[in-house]
Order: structure tokens, then sequence, then C-alpha cells
């Protein structure tokens, strides 16, 4: 008798369990998982951000003080322009200065000078840009694949200090 029910409530669950299959809606659960992270693009590495193929670098830093040579930059592993270059500087005892920003196959060189610029002033920001003066060429922001922007300082004075930047883009 104890089988006979026991087997008869066996029977019964395995009907209900059919009948409810058939007749229940029966709603599929969404297993998909959402990914969150970042995008494949812009991507930042090294100072550059590249953008849709337009890489950007920013590099900045604190001029070394008594060298000859403030500041040096290295430019992409691909030929670039060079967007702007800045120096902010403190002269520190006074006197004139000259500050040179140049490019060159090695750091510390001045190969190709983009420009002089002579000071007397204590506080100064001096840029350099891309943009053409008076007619200029554009040829000397061009870049090879990892030359120097080099930014150099010679003066009566050789003690000044400050900040230089710079902005390189490539295609």
């Amino acid at each position: 008798m104890k089988h006979l029910i026991v087997a008869g409530a066996v029977v019964l669950a395995i009907v209900l369990g059919v009948l409810g299959l058939i007749f229940l809606n029966v709603t599929k659960v969404d297993e998909s998982v959402d990914s969150y992270g970042s995008a494949s693009s812009p991507s930042v590495v090294n100072g550059c951000m590249e953008i849709n193929g337009l890489t950007e670098c920013r590099y900045g830093t604190r001029m070394v003080t008594n060298a000859s040579t403030t500041c040096a930059f290295r430019s992409p592993s691909a030929t670039s322009t060079l967007v702007r270059a800045a120096a902010t500087v403190t002269n520190l005892y006074g006197g004139t200065f000259d500050l040179e920003f140049g490019k060159a196959a090695t750091i510390m060189a001045t190969t190709t000078s983009l420009g002089i610029v002579t000071s007397a002033v204590l506080n100064s920001t001096i840029v350099a840009s891309s943009t053409p003066v008076n007619g200029g060429e554009l040829l000397t922001q061009i870049f090879p694949p990892n030359y120097w922007l080099n930014v150099k300082v010679g003066s009566s004075s050789p003690t000044i200090a400050g900040y230089c930047s710079a902005v390189f883009q490539t295609l």
C-alpha cells in the first residue's frame, strides 16, 4: 500500500509538471551580459591620445637649471607636426638671456633652429607655434620619427628656471 501511494504521488507530480509546461506561459530570461569598460578609441599611452586616427602627444617638464639644454622632448615614433612649444621662464638673477627652440636627431643638439628669443625680463612666457609668421613656411615644424625638440639657453646669467611644454600631432 505504501508503494502505491508513493508511486501515485510520483505519477501525479510528473503529470502536473508536464501540464504546467504545456499550459503556462514561460518567459525566457535574457542571460546576455552588458559589457562595460573603456572604448577602443580614444586611447592614451605615454602622453599621446589617439582619436579616430589622429594622435596628439602632449609633453611637459620643469627646466633643468644651470644647463645649456633646459628641456628636451622626443617626438612620436611616426612623422609628426609640432603644433605648439612653450617655455615659461623665470630669470633668477636678471640679465639678458637667449632661448632657442630647435630640432635634432639627438638630444642636446639644435641642428635646425625653430627660433631664438632674447629677453631681459625676469618672468616671461615664450611660445613657438606652428602658425607661420610673415608668410613663413611650416617645414621646420615637421619632425621625423623620434627626433628631439630641444630648448637651449644662452645668457650672461645662465640661471633660469621654469617649465617647458610641447604638443605634437600625427596622422
